[in-house]
């Protein structure tokens, strides 16, 4: 009898830890949906990051490296181009990282970063687009197409007033 019910009790943990997994592997397919939304073509943060997760292109010097603002001491501390990229999952459970068409030039800026604050910002030369920045506009980038060779860019203000000596990054090889 009581072998009986030792097998009920094993039977019934099973059915258990099945049922935990399956409503495990629903939430984790549902977050992994809400993460595909958010994470798309997300830039890395530092050149080692994107070494790590593979997507690294090449290093990219800056030329002036520190820049003066309206009396503010800029540097660019870190520049690389990296390949677009989505991450995601594999089988729900598993993170992987998806390649996309195109290329993001970025680089981090270090110093009296409160210019940023202030409605100014990176801007291309020639195109006039304006580079995103992520992470207290301590990361800066801009997306292409192909690698570029040589892009130069400023500090504008809010109402596009230069503030700043245009700075061109060159692609190392």
């Amino acid at each position: 009898m009581r072998d009986v019910g030792q097998n009920n009790m094993r039977a019934m943990f099973v059915v258990l830890v099945i049922l935990a997994a399956a409503i495990a592997t629903v939430y984790k397919g549902f977050t992994n949906g809400l993460s595909d939304k958010l994470n798309y073509s997300s830039p890395s943060l530092h050149s080692s990051t994107a070494r790590l997760t593979g997507v690294f292109v090449a290093p990219v010097i800056a030329n002036p490296k520190d820049i003066n603002v309206e009396g503010r001491s800029i540097r660019i501390d870190d520049a690389w181009i990296e390949k677009r990229y989505k991450k995601g999952f594999f089988l729900i459970w598993f993170p992987h990282i998806q390649v996309k068409d195109g290329y993001n030039l970025c680089f981090t800026v270090a110093g009296d970063t409160q210019v940023f604050k202030d409605q100014t910002n990176w801007y291309l030369r020639g195109s006039g687009n304006s580079f995103a920045s992520i992470n207290g506009s301590e990361l800066f980038y801009e997306t292409f197409p192909n690698v570029p060779t040589s892009v130069s860019a400023s500090i504008l203000s809010g109402d596009r007033s230069s503030l700043s000596d245009y700075v061109t990054f060159i692609t190392q090889k």
